[in-house]
């Protein structure tokens, strides 16, 4: 769910060690601490990474978390809705805006 959430808002990446001391236990030792977070990091970004394959983004997500300006994201809703109609758009008049024109005889 964490992770799903950091799709829409990349934000909550800072309850992923949290995340990672619930799993732990209460009385956990240092060791199992450090563990389950590293646990959860790998297991969380794999995720993000695997998310990102069928967009042909890779690791493209971390750029966008690091940029201070207010960007496009194909994990939120209203992201995903405006990347379909984009591609309906495409389908509709790229083909015919790139159509060749007949050419006059000479």
């Amino acid at each position: 769910m964490v992770t799903a959430s950091i799709g829409i808002k990349p934000i909550t990446i800072l309850l992923l060690p949290f995340i990672g001391l619930l799993w732990a236990g209460r009385n956990a030792s240092w060791p199992r601490k450090f563990a389950t977070w590293a646990g959860t990091a790998i297991l969380s970004f794999g995720v993000l990474y695997l998310s990102g394959i069928p967009y042909n983004l890779g690791t493209g997500w971390i750029l966008a978390i690091l940029d201070p300006t207010p960007g496009f994201t194909g994990y939120s809703p209203s992201g995903f809705l405006g990347m379909q109609v984009n591609r309906i758009g495409d389908a509709w008049v790229y083909p015919v805006v790139t159509s060749p024109k007949p050419c006059a005889p000479p």
